[in-house]
């Protein structure tokens, strides 16, 4: 079972702010916070982590990137327009640096959308301790102090972790499978949605 205090044991976590310990499953370390500017490095160094499969299941294709390619869109995804989006990085800190092993983020298309589009990556020897979870659920709170209703991942119908992120946030879901991808939507602020879970 993951342990954790401030945010994660029932604290609102602030925007933009602070940070949230957590004890994984084997009693690793880990701080999550919110991204940025300077976390470029550490996005570089997460995706160069990953392996072929999970890079697979988050980015849709395992292929490389060139490392200026890489880098350029690095530093676009640590700087961050609070006004519309945010994100959450968890890093362990081994051989005295701080090394990444998740990171959440969500985006809406204007500051008054309350629909938001979210996604998550786990590095693979953190798989299945929870971090996916607390990180999730806390990009969740953040998405409700904003005011956001929906919350909705684009993947592929083989990302059970997704599938199953989304199942247990004990919200409503809807599915959506078309042209080999799966649309998941999770209803935060609307009760009168309807719960129309098809795991196939």
């Amino acid at each position: 079972m993951i342990e954790a205090t401030g945010a994660a044991a029932g604290v609102p976590y602030p925007l933009g702010h602070g940070q949230v310990g957590v004890t994984t499953r084997h009693n690793q370390c880990v701080c999550i916070r919110h991204i940025v500017k300077r976390d470029a490095e550490l996005l570089v160094d997460l995706f160069h982590n990953l392996s072929e499969r999970t890079k697979w299941l988050r980015f849709f294709s395992p292929v490389g990137i060139p490392a200026h390619k890489l880098w350029d869109e690095a530093t676009r995804l640590s700087d961050i327009d609070p006004r519309i989006q945010a994100a959450l990085i968890a890093t362990i800190q081994r051989d005295d640096r701080e090394q990444p092993v998740a990171v959440a983020r969500m985006i809406r298309s204007t500051p008054l959308s309350d629909t938001a589009e979210v996604a998550i990556v786990v590095r693979d020897d953190f798989q299945r301790e929870g971090i996916g979870r607390t990180i999730f659920d806390l990009l969740v709170q953040v998405a409700l102090v904003q005011g956001i209703k929906q919350l909705y991942a684009i993947t592929l119908p083989e990302n059970q972790g997704m599938q199953r992120l989304a199942r247990g946030v004990g919200l409503p879901v809807s599915v959506r499978v078309q042209a080999g991808e799966m649309t998941i939507t999770i209803y935060l602020q609307d009760p009168a949605a309807k719960d129309e879970r098809r795991w196939e």
